[in-house]
């Protein structure tokens, strides 16, 4: 997302690096949200401190794991913490949307033309997913 929002500024400094490094990072990113099974539910997770810890992805617990809330059990941290982890915006916001709208906005702060310039120099089948994607939101 801080990428994103990077690239949204329009800066030329950031454009000129969005045809490779910019769009690869965000493919790879869009690539990790996508490579699991579809599913309707977020997976609960509680890790087993006895098991080796896996590839566990935070947009993907329903809840925090017990360490997130180590010793504020009771206290207005414990609190502070769990309305920072529901208002993360990992969980708030979809990572398309955000990122199609930083685009849009990069488009509007350089110009319809310089934009173009620098998307035109992307990866046309990468530029394809991503329009695909963004179409279905």
């Amino acid at each position: 997302m801080g990428i994103a929002a990077l690239a949204g500024t329009g800066r030329i400094e950031v454009l000129q690096r969005f045809p490779e490094e910019t769009i690869e990072l965000l493919a790879d990113v869009f690539a990790d949200m996508t490579d699991l099974p579809p599913t309707n539910e977020p997976i609960t997770l509680e890790p087993d401190p006895d098991d080796e810890p896996g590839l566990v992805r935070g947009w993907d617990l329903t809840r925090p794991p017990k360490s997130y809330f180590r010793e504020s059990e009771g206290t207005a941290e414990y609190a502070r913490r769990e309305a920072l982890y529901s208002q993360d915006p990992i969980r708030a916001v979809r990572v398309v949307v955000y990122v199609r709208e930083k685009l849009k906005e990069a488009e509007a702060n350089c110009g319809a033309e310089t934009f173009q310039y620098y998307l035109n120099k992307t990866d046309p089948e990468t530029l394809g997913q991503f329009q695909k994607l963004f179409a279905q939101g």
